[in-house]
């Protein structure tokens, strides 16, 4: 409702936001460790605390209202939004790529520091160098796509980047040197960065406006569910079966979906200019 129906104005603002959050996971490990050390863990819980404080002030204050959205008969809540998402063929094909790759997200998260400390001689900076190596390739990504090239359909660059995305993960599973390691996530976290914007804007536009808020939500619901079962689940697998079957998994997912996602959007039926393209 802020931006208008734009799309580039959309990718634009949605790589700007993404920019923003993915530059936490850059700063985040480094200000955490200086912080643990200068306050102590305690302190740090309640400082992180006040976080959520200072985002809930900022929304309530900052953010100006622009009234609601027009009432449509018949439309429910968030399991309206979630038949649209599963109504359309390239929605269904986001909303399932979007939670397999937050699955294998979060459960890359949980597995870093564990490959820092039984690969890397559980040396925590090795640690957060993993981490923020995809969160400085990913902040990176996010500034290219600012400028989305011309002649590529966004459909077509988000495909591309998903595949660079999820390939690179495959290394992993070998015995790296650290700094290799750190190359592979920062490729990956670069692709994520460019992959993310471009779609979210074709996506946003393809759902009808009134239904925007319902589908919306549920597109944010979804993958976040599945990534509280990976977490769920990865923990017991690490324990179980390694750190280098983790990964296999993670690998596994990530490619599933980026080639799930372009075989969808690769079919000319979604092509620019194609009826409901976006």
């Amino acid at each position: 409702q802020l931006l208008g129906d734009d799309r580039r104005r959309l990718t634009k603002a949605s790589a700007s936001f993404q920019a923003v959050t993915r530059s936490t996971l850059l700063v985040g490990p480094a200000l955490g460790g200086v912080l643990i050390g200068w306050v102590g863990p305690a302190n740090v819980l309640l400082l992180d605390a006040a976080t959520y404080l200072v985002a809930f002030l900022l929304v309530a204050r900052c953010i100006p209202s622009s009234g609601r959205a027009p009432l449509v008969d018949g439309a429910g809540g968030m399991l309206t939004g979630v038949r649209v998402l599963l109504g359309d063929e390239l929605l269904r094909a986001w909303t399932l790529a979007a939670s397999l790759s937050q699955m294998g997200f979060q459960t890359l998260l949980l597995a870093l520091p564990v490959l820092a400390f039984t690969r890397y001689g559980q040396d925590p900076r090795v640690a957060g160098l993993l981490v923020g190596a995809w969160g400085g390739g990913a902040l990176a990504g996010s500034l290219v796509a600012l400028r989305p090239p011309g002649r590529l359909p966004p459909l077509t660059v988000g495909s591309l980047a998903g595949l660079g995305q999820a390939l690179p993960l495959w290394l992993l599973l070998a015995s790296l040197p650290a700094a290799a390691a750190v190359a592979v996530l920062g490729v990956a976290g670069l692709a994520n960065g460019i992959r993310v914007p471009p779609l979210r804007a074709v996506t946003m536009l393809r759902i009808p406006p009134p239904l925007r808020v319902q589908a919306m939500t549920a597109e944010a619901m979804l993958p976040t569910a599945a990534g509280l079962l990976a977490l769920v689940v990865a923990g017991p697998a690490l324990e179980a079966f390694g750190v280098a079957a983790v990964f296999a998994g993670v690998a596994a997912v990530a490619t599933a979906a980026a080639v799930g996602f372009a075989a969808v959007a690769m079919r000319p039926r979604h092509a620019p200019g194609a009826p409901g393209a976006g």
